[in-house]
């Protein structure tokens, strides 16, 4: 797999040296920008994929469902366990299904003809 140029632009910023701290009455406006020239196929070589993402996989989503009729209302299942759902656009969310046997999600679905049926 290639990498994409977004990705490259995040991990060379990710190696960016930190900015010099200030003085105690220093201007709070930022420094200009320091130019750099282009990269070279050097600094390319010498980047390495790594994972950027959490360290564990708690919080993956593994399906959303609505009903057709009321946008305010989603149902996230989660492939880590539980099925989560908010009446309110997402502002906040009610666990639904942890007083079942088995925690982990892989769909959700919502009945077309009753919306009350998940």
């Amino acid at each position: 797999m290639k990498p994409t140029p977004i990705l490259l632009c995040l991990a060379i910023t990710a190696h960016a040296a930190p900015a010099a701290p200030r003085s105690k009455g220093a201007s709070s406006a930022a420094p200009p920008a320091a130019t750099a020239g282009p990269v070279t196929s050097t600094q390319l070589h010498a980047l390495r994929w790594r994972a950027i993402g959490p360290a564990n996989m708690g919080g993956r989503v593994a399906d959303i469902a609505a009903p057709p009729a009321d946008a305010s209302t989603l149902y996230v299942a989660l492939g880590t366990g539980g099925l989560f759902k908010t009446s309110n656009h997402g502002t906040t969310w009610k666990p639904i299904f942890d007083d079942q046997l088995v925690a982990s999600i892989g769909a959700v679905a919502v009945a077309p003809s009753r919306p009350d049926v998940v």
